[in-house]
């Protein structure tokens, strides 16, 4: 799970799956729940995924409130989320609702853009089915890839042969098997991304977008990007820190994203609303009208409708 938004083209829905599916490196992203709690139950991870991303939507000016934001996304209409929720209950993928529980108290709970995902959150599900075994999505497979004989639609592939990735902690020598999502090899162990502001070397990996500063055969920190009002770049993947400012193209300077009704040149507004003949515009909602020559999309997966906006309709998965 490691980029998330609500406007068009940032799409929290599809990260949050990455998040908290094992590819959840996603997506950028995630998005922090808020305390702790008891296991999450499979039939109740994609609310508590949606709450969490909507939670903190709303606080870092991703959605314009967390209400909104539920409206205008929803997990349970996801059809790879739906299929792997059949799959866990079928028993060809293994679910720790209590390592689904960890991941979401550990995301980041703060607005920086650059924090990933703990490595909980990569170990929440296990694929049980051996190569060749029918599958329809990789997280059934043991080797975390499944051959499916079409692009789209309800179909029934077979499980590549592979090995399973290396948990945290686990030997990644030559024939130990490759790291899971958010690890690396370091001197024959898997080890977690390191955090921001961890001490680095050139071939240690901190967490995207962070980058180490380390020079050839030195030592150095993983840097996620600038505070506000500091130097930024749009190479070397030293971005602004928050995901509440934006790299001014001219100035290079960290500034906050500009709310609707703002004045605007470019991509400088809050990401529930897009730049529109000069004005940073909000994207309609559930409920708001649409469609007009000029408008802006429906926010998150919302549709319009015969004008208005309206909540995607459920998405059920297919099972073998």
């Amino acid at each position: 799970m490691r980029n998330r938004r609500i406007a068009s083209g940032h799409d929290p829905r599809r990260s949050s799956v990455r998040l908290v599916a094992l590819a959840l490196a996603v997506l950028g992203g995630p998005f922090a729940g808020c305390g702790g709690g008891s296991a999450i139950p499979i039939d109740d991870l994609a609310a508590s995924v949606t709450a969490a991303d909507c939670r903190a939507a709303a606080a870092c000016g991703d959605a314009p409130s967390q209400a909104t934001c539920e409206a205008s996304i929803s997990l349970t209409r996801d059809p790879t989320l739906n299929a792997i929720v059949a799959a866990v209950k079928r028993g060809t993928v293994v679910y720790d609702g209590d390592v689904a529980r960890q991941c979401l108290d550990g995301l980041e709970q703060s607005c920086v853009a650059a924090l990933g995902a703990p490595p909980s959150c990569a170990e929440a599900f296990h694929g049980t089915v051996a190569p060749g075994g029918a599958c329809q999505v990789s997280y059934e497979c043991i080797s975390g890839v499944c051959n499916a004989p079409c692009v789209s639609g309800c179909c029934v592939g077979s499980c590549a042969a592979g090995t399973a990735k290396v948990s945290v902690g686990g030997a990644c020598a030559p024939g130990g098997g490759s790291c899971v999502d958010g690890a690396f090899c370091k001197g024959g162990t898997c080890v977690a991304d390191l955090a921001v502001g961890a001490p680095c070397s050139p071939d240690d990996v901190c967490r995207q977008p962070a980058v180490c500063s380390a020079p050839t055969g030195g030592t150095g920190v993983c840097a996620a990007g600038a505070d506000r009002g500091g130097a930024c770049a749009f190479i070397l993947n030293y971005p602004c820190l928050s995901r509440e400012d934006y790299c001014d193209p001219t100035t290079l300077v960290c500034l906050q994203k500009k709310p609707p009704g703002a004045t605007c040149s470019g991509s400088e507004c809050v990401d529930f609303a897009s730049c529109l003949n000069g004005i940073c515009t909000a994207h309609p909602t559930v409920g708001q009208a649409c469609g007009a020559i000029g408008s802006l999309s429906c926010l998150g997966d919302a549709a319009c409708v015969g004008g208005v906006c309206v909540a995607a309709a459920p998405q059920d998965s297919c099972t073998p």
